[in-house]
C-alpha cells in the first residue's frame, strides 16, 4: 500500500512538473507561429501579380496574425479573453479603416483617389500594426510569465 501511494506521487509530481512549460518554451512556440507568419506573408507578397493577390496577401497575414494573437489570449489571458478578442477585433479593423484613409484619400489625390496601389500600402500597414500587436503580447508575456 505504501508502494502504490508513493509511485502515485512520484506519478502526480512528475506529471505536474511535465505538463508545465517553462516561459522561454512559450513565448518561443508563440514566436516560431509567427515565423511562420511572416514567412507566408512573404512568399505570397512575393507571388502576387495583381493588386487583387496582394490585397489577399496582406488580409491572409493580417488574419494569420490575429489567429495568433486569439491563441496567446485564449491560452494566457483566459479571464479576460472575450473582452481582448473583441477589443482586438475592433482594433484591426480599425487599423484597416485609418491606413485606407491615410493613404487613399490625401488632398493630392484629388476626388478620384491615389489609386489602388495606395489601398495595398494602406493595408500593408494595417497588417504591420496586426504583427506589432502579436509582439506587444509577446513582451507582455514575457515580463510576466514567471520560470
Amino acid at each position: 500500500m505504501k508502494k502504490l501511494i508513493l509511485i502515485i506521487a512520484i506519478l502526480l509530481i512528475s506529471t505536474s512538473v511535465s505538463a508545465r512549460q517553462s516561459k522561454e518554451d512559450i513565448i518561443n512556440g508563440y514566436r516560431a507561429e509567427l515565423e511562420k507568419c511572416d514567412q507566408n506573408r512573404k512568399q505570397t507578397a512575393h507571388e502576387a501579380y495583381s493588386t487583387k493577390d496582394m490585397l489577399h496577401s496582406t488580409y491572409d497575414a493580417t488574419d494569420c496574425y490575429e489567429a495568433l494573437i486569439h491563441k496567446i489570449i485564449a491560452q494566457q489571458y483566459s479571464k479576460r479573453a472575450e473582452d481582448h478578442k473583441k477589443a482586438l477585433d475592433k482594433y484591426i479593423l480599425n487599423a484597416r479603416h485609418i491606413e485606407g484613409l491615410v493613404y487613399e484619400t490625401v488632398d493630392a489625390c484629388g476626388t478620384t483617389g491615389c489609386g489602388t496601389m495606395n489601398v495595398v500600402v494602406g493595408q500593408t500597414h494595417a497588417t504591420n500594426k496586426a504583427r506589432e500587436i502579436v509582439e506587444d503580447y509577446l513582451r507582455a508575456l514575457d515580463n510576466n510569465l514567471s520560470d
